[in-house]
């Protein structure tokens, strides 16, 4: 058999045969996924390295030990890894400046002295820099700067020189069987270097020979590159599988969750396909069943998720520094059949019914809030607003039912938008604006004063209780069961049965069915939505029609086996307990099994997938929260880096103006006194830098002759003050405004 370098060579002249050459590349996986996340149809497939090389490099004798040493300095980075170095820095507490350097022209702005320290990989070109400056630079690995962060505020840099293609390149068989022949080569070849790395330099030389790529310096010499491939080892060889270069699902599922925190990915990073492990298999994945095409129960699908929410929670807390937490605020006894319901059909820690172990099973924390069965609606709404302040609560949660003398609905709607995890609003009419609020009558007159009064004991009806702030905004999340639903389908492959025909929703509560419906819809689903006012026969008619049924009624027994089209796939999300049979009651009947392609089951069908979602979405809204306080910090970190610069123009570009505080606000200015020799023209002086102003969006203060003296004595004097009301801070857009205005002068 030829040599794997040989073998390998010959790829790319069978890739192009099937017009696929040029669309397999390699990037580091923080590139790959914020692109994915934008919409780039690409995908991960296998990988180079299996932990980063990226490093900071500086000339020889600079301390470059921790983030720490980077305090004030500048950093050059390629475009592509400006925003994670800017997330480092910030997440380190450090105040150091980041700025886009040219791969071809780093060097120069190094030696230049232009920047502190550089974008290098701590392989080949470490290895150049040490050769051209003459002894070793100083460098400092950006996976230990990601590690060793504060508080355990860590980033997993997941994956470099990762090997990825456009989605449509990587279908064909023939691509396939060439990108597989490639790997197999290259995993050939990397055990060849380690047992004889001499000969595998050779072997370098002599492809880059063959490419015509020749330098005339060291990076020709087989020592070099012998050099360079003991650097390359440890990155590639450090692998828990039998094969080369596979991606384990985990690891890259860690890392791009922490980049869902991190400030510099999208919302969507977790939700987005990113990794094919179909091409270069994980040995330990293809010890698993192969088969999986259809799951049959939820409990399989929201194992899958439990799995997803422990991997985002463990690195929530290695990225933050603190568990997810999750409050859970129970008024009286709770649900008067919730303790036999998870004694017969779950665990407690996957049981909705349990929702503090269920949290706990994952790495969440729970914050649970007992209130008594005769709590008043003012102690319940003060402790959701208290929640609704905490800084360490990531989400909340409002046990249903409640008392009978308290409105979930209108408890439920003062839990704050970004701590909403069940979407309590929708079902209250506040996910809609108002509109819908209003037309349920929440707050009609002779009601809710009644209520009020009774909830709170007062002699007289109070107030109705203040419109929530939040009013029009939207959720955060979607309720648990829509969620819930999505992934059942989403992960059992069956959105796709989904999306090919005729859908039809039966039930179209705020909390389910309508959210529901829509959430279809934005899949690419056809959807058709029955509820109470649909006749029974047209309710029939449609059941027969569906290609995918949901029902989601809340009346058991509803959909027998003549409304259900031969080959269907039923998802029952309604059930009914009744404690004398112990059983959950479907709104499916049990004959519809024998006509249906696919029911799900009850107990064991959505239930599992809406406990299991819980979790998930209290992780989409703790790491909502952390990227929010990323980006504030980072933005506070450029402001003060902008301060720094103002406090020296102050005193050399605009000398004339003084600093000052505002008396008002007690906020820094800065302030200039324009002497005018009459009124005249100091109302002629602001409307010139009115008009300055407006162009700039940037409004100063003016004061008139503010000593009130005659102009035939004095003249008239403008007194100018600027600063940047958003920062309360004088910023470089002030300096700049100033400078226009001493134009003027």
């Amino acid at each position: 058999m030829r040599e794997p370098h040989i073998r390998m060579r010959n790829v790319p002249h069978i890739m192009e045969s099937c017009h696929t050459y040029k669309l397999s590349r390699h990037v580091t996986q923080n590139v790959l996924i914020p692109a994915v996340a934008r919409g780039v149809a690409g995908k991960a497939f296998a990988t180079v390295f299996q932990r980063s090389p990226l490093a900071l490099g500086a000339l020889p004798g600079t301390k470059l030990a921790s983030a720490a040493d980077m305090r004030g300095k500048t950093i050059g980075m390629h475009v592509d890894s400006l925003e994670l170095m800017s997330s480092l820095l910030s997440l380190s507490g450090v105040a150091a400046r980041v700025t886009q350097v040219q791969r071809a022209h780093k060097v120069q702005e190094l030696l230049a002295g232009n920047v502190n320290a550089i974008q290098i990989y701590d392989c080949m070109e470490a290895l150049e820099l040490r050769d051209l400056l003459g002894e070793a630079p100083s460098i400092l690995r950006l996976c230990d700067l990601a590690t060793n962060a504060p508080v355990g505020r860590a980033i997993p840099l997941g994956y470099s020189q990762v090997i990825f293609g456009a989605k449509w390149a990587l279908r064909p068989l023939a691509a396939r069987v060439a990108l597989t022949a490639f790997l197999e080569a290259s995993a050939e070849g990397w055990q060849m270097a380690q047992a004889n790395p001499a000969a595998a330099a050779a072997a370098i030389l002599d492809d880059r020979a063959a490419l015509g790529v020749v330098t005339g310096t060291k990076v020709d010499s087989v020592e070099f590159q012998q050099e360079a491939l003991m650097r390359c080892l440890p990155y590639v060889m450090q692998t828990d599988d039998e094969k080369i270069g596979t991606i384990n699902p985990e690891v890259w599922q860690k890392a791009t969750y922490a980049m869902a925190i991190t400030g510099y990915s999208p919302a969507l990073v977790p939700q987005c396909n990113s990794l094919d492990t179909s091409l270069w298999k994980y040995s330990k994945e293809c010890n698993q069943s192969a088969n999986n095409s259809l799951i049959t129960d939820g409990v399989q699908v929201s194992e899958s998720m439990r799995k997803e929410a422990t991997i985002r929670a463990g690195a929530f807390e290695m990225r933050v520094g603190r568990k997810p937490s999750l409050a859970i605020i129970s008024v009286g006894k709770g649900h008067p059949h919730g303790q036999q319901r998870k004694t017969l059909f779950a665990q407690d820690e996957r049981s909705w019914f349990n929702k503090a172990a269920l949290c706990e099973a994952v790495g969440i924390s729970p914050i649970e809030i007992l209130l008594p069965e005769n709590a008043s609606f003012g102690a319940v709404h003060d402790a959701i607003q208290t929640l609704n302040q905490r800084a360490d609560v990531d989400a909340i949660i409002l046990q249903r039912p409640v008392p009978s003398t308290l409105d979930a609905d209108v408890l439920g709607s003062y839990i704050s938008a970004e701590k909403d995890v069940d979407d309590e609003r929708r079902s209250s009419g506040y996910a809609d604006g108002g509109g819908l609020m209003a037309s349920q009558g929440i707050f009609q007159e002779s009601r809710d004063l009644q209520l009020d009064a009774a909830l709170t004991g007062a002699d007289e009806p109070l107030a109705r209780p203040p419109t929530p702030p939040w009013l029009s905004s939207p959720a955060a999340v979607l309720p648990c069961t829509v969620v819930g639903v999505m992934h059942l389908l989403h992960r059992s492959s069956l959105i796709n049965h989904v999306c090919e025909g005729l859908t039809v929703v039966v039930g179209r509560s705020p909390q389910l069915g309508a959210p529901l419906a829509r959430e279809l819809i934005k899949a690419n689903a056809t959807v058709v939505v029955c509820h109470s006012n649909t006749s029974f026969s047209q309710l029939r008619d449609l059941c027969l029609r569906a290609d995918t049924l949901v029902v989601a009624a809340g009346s058991p027994g509803l959909i027998t086996k003549d409304m259900v089209k031969p080959g269907a796939l039923v998802i029952n999300c309604g059930t009914t307990f009744c404690p004398d049979l112990k059983k959950l009651l479907p709104d499916v009947h049990d004959d519809v099994a024998h006509v249906a392609r696919f029911v799900t089951p009850t107990p064991h069908g959505v239930g599992p997938t809406c406990a299991a979602a819980l979790t998930l979405n209290t992780l989409t809204l703790a790491e909502a929260a952390a990227r929010r306080r990323d980006l504030e910090t980072r933005h506070k970190m450029t402001v003060s880096r902008e301060l720094m610069r103002v406090a020296d123009n102050v005193g050399s570009d605009i000398p004339k103006w003084s600093h000052d505080s505002c008396l008002r606000t007690d906020s820094p200015i800065i302030r200039r006194t324009f002497a005018r020799a009459s009124y005249r023209d100091a109302s002629k002086l602001i409307a010139d830098m009115t008009v300055l102003a407006e162009r700039a969006n940037h409004h100063p203060s003016f004061s008139i002759n503010p000593s009130r003296t005659c102009e035939q004595e004095g003249g008239c004097d403008v007194v100018v003050e600027l600063s940047t009301y958003s920062e309360r801070a004088v910023t470089l857009a002030d300096v700049a405004l100033a400078q226009r205005f001493d134009a003027l002068a």
